[in-house]
């Protein structure tokens, strides 16, 4: 078992040089999950989603869905399924079995970010559609579909499941079907394309009946995790152990790995310190991690791309921790969940507005006349002027708000 609890160590970083490593975990070891068409795949996986299926699911208790995406090429991105057996002791496995691509290249736009989901239906397999015929052909520009099977080799028609008619904005990116507390929910990454670019952090989308067979999601809620300063929320899983949500995730740049909990499965609040880095591993791009807890031991799954070999090519990893000493290395670091939570600006030009949280609200301080909104952590808009002064507080009473400007978007906690 390589259970890992050391919270601060030294190691040796891609460039020969030593690295402080400031991460909860280490890193773990490398899964062999060899793809089919070798000659098209290159054994290259990442975005994967683990699952246990207690008492098994076609012969197999653990079940993986990840995509390809060799050198960024989105027209290998297509969601392959795995299988696995326990080891000794129920362990997850260090060895993969392909199931088979569930859906193969489309004529033209490109597959993305698959999951899986298991109910009394069996086990679905969900992926995003990105400008293809299928989505196209129903008015969307990105569209969530899935398949289910109910032996793990043959699958039933192809289904919608959730969609954008913009391309201004995206609510259902990295789709992940969970169920919380007895409802099922679709939760996805929020993004804003245009007019500029900045993360909104979860949409909530529901579905009538809890029936994934006959119906579509509808989205219910947007909501604003808490993170650390100039961190973007952007693929991420989730999973419950004992009465708290939990969800994993990491940022664009995919340099580390956050862990955040939630009591009601809505709002969560990320630990500081992440599970993984890149500074502190020496490895790199952990583009969108799994996780879970099983028998009381953490597990982390996650892609590292390949060293020495071009184009870029991934492998997924996995590492693990017992559960309890994970949060002992978090909480002990002194690290309270959600205290700083200013998400990253992205500017469309030289950024004219610096904005920050102030003694009773914010402070803004700008060079020419601004015109500044500020919404609420629902995204109800609650102020809004064109500010003539070079510097000013706005007071608000004690909350998560967003404040938006011509030329940034930043989340604000006021205590």
């Amino acid at each position: 078992m390589l259970i890992a609890n050391i919270f601060f160590c030294l190691n040796i970083c891609s460039n020969n040089a030593f690295c402080i490593a400031n991460d909860a975990m280490k890193l773990g070891v490398k899964l062999s999950a060899p793809t089919p068409q070798p000659e098209k795949y290159f054994n290259d996986l990442l975005h994967p989603c683990v699952r246990f299926i207690s008492g098994g699911f076609g012969g197999h208790e653990w079940w993986m869905v990840a995509s390809p995406y060799r050198g960024g090429d989105a027209t290998i991105e297509n969601p392959i399924l795995y299988y696995g057996d326990s080891r000794i002791g129920g362990l997850p496995p260090l060895t993969w079995t392909s199931a088979g691509v569930i859906e193969d290249t489309p004529p033209s736009g490109y597959n993305s970010d698959p999951n899986i989901f298991f109910d009394s239906n069996g086990l679905w397999v969900l992926w995003r559609e990105n400008g293809t015929p299928d989505c196209i052909s129903i008015g969307y520009v990105r569209a969530t579909f899935g398949k289910l099977t109910k032996d793990g080799i043959n699958f039933n028609t192809k289904k919608f499941f959730a969609g954008e008619k913009t391309g201004t904005q995206d609510s259902e990116m990295c789709p992940i079907v969970v169920n919380i507390n007895g409802t099922i929910r679709l939760y996805g990454s929020h993004y804003q394309f245009q007019p500029i670019y900045v993360p909104w952090g979860l949409s909530i989308w529901d579905i009538k009946n809890n029936d994934l067979v006959n119906n579509s999601f509808i989205k219910t809620i947007d909501v604003l995790p808490l993170y650390k300063k100039d961190f973007d929320f952007w693929h991420f899983d989730m999973f419950q152990y004992e009465n708290t949500y939990y969800c994993v995730v990491s940022p664009g740049s995919a340099d580390e790995i956050l862990l955040g909990k939630s009591n009601d499965g809505v709002n969560f609040k990320f630990y500081d310190t992440p599970l993984i880095s890149a500074e502190g591993t020496g490895a790199s791009f952990f583009y969108k991690p799994s996780a879970m807890v099983n028998n009381g031991i953490f597990y982390l799954w996650y892609p590292v791309m390949e060293k020495g070999i071009a184009p870029r090519t991934s492998r997924i990893w996995m590492s693990e921790i017992k559960f309890v000493d994970l949060i002992n290395n978090l909480e002990n670091n002194g690290i309270v969940p959600g205290v700083v939570t200013s998400t990253k600006s992205y500017d469309i030009s030289k950024n004219e507005v610096q904005i920050s949280n102030s003694n009773f609200g914010v402070s803004i301080v700008a060079s020419k006349p601004t015109k500044v909104c500020v919404y609420s952590i629902s995204g109800i808009l609650i102020y809004q002027s064109t500010e003539k002064k070079d510097n000013y507080l706005l007071k608000l009473s004690k909350g998560c708000y967003v404040v938006s400007t011509e030329f940034n978007n930043t989340k604000i906690l006021v205590e």
